[in-house]
């Protein structure tokens, strides 16, 4: 089954921002505070995304998610999503079945630039591949804000 143009893009926003939230969960624990108080941005985020992708190949939507603040806003080309519940549930409804991921996922090409003591800014591609499918990819932004629970998404954009 071939995907249209606009469902391709939905399938690449939902799994970026699965990725980003699953990935704060679970690095944040092991960071090691700067003297600001904020944990060192480009090692911890690229371990939360990493372990965000894990968790969206698993079928563990909420895990994938993780990252995300409760307030994040997901843009769509809808127009934005605002709130974690909404973009677990966007992202099960479309790029889920049966608890499965439709096709896995990977980061590629993924920078971290510190803005600042509490803000960050990853910018990367995810490929989103298997499942009998074409790949699909795109690129990502997300900004990322350090919160007393860590690092998380407070805004993705991904095309």
């Amino acid at each position: 089954m071939q995907r249209s143009g606009e469902t391709r893009r939905r399938h690449a926003i939902a799994v970026t921002a699965m990725t980003v939230l699953a990935l704060a969960g679970s690095a944040t624990s092991s960071a090691v505070a700067q003297s600001s108080g904020a944990a060192p941005a480009t090692p911890i985020i690229r371990a939360m995304l990493d372990s965000s992708a894990a968790a969206w190949n698993r079928g563990d939507v909420r895990g994938h998610l993780a990252t995300n603040a409760d307030s994040i806003e997901f843009m769509t080309r809808q127009g934005p999503v605002v709130g974690n519940a909404t973009v677990i549930k966007m992202m099960t409804e479309h790029y889920f079945r049966d608890g499965k991921p439709i096709q896995q996922l990977r980061f590629d090409h993924v920078t971290v630039r510190p803005l600042g003591e509490r803000f960050a800014l990853a910018v990367g591609q995810f490929i989103l591949s298997g499942g009998g499918l074409e790949d699909q990819s795109g690129w990502f932004s997300t900004i990322w804000e350090h919160r007393p629970e860590g690092w998380r998404v407070i805004h993705d954009h991904s095309s």
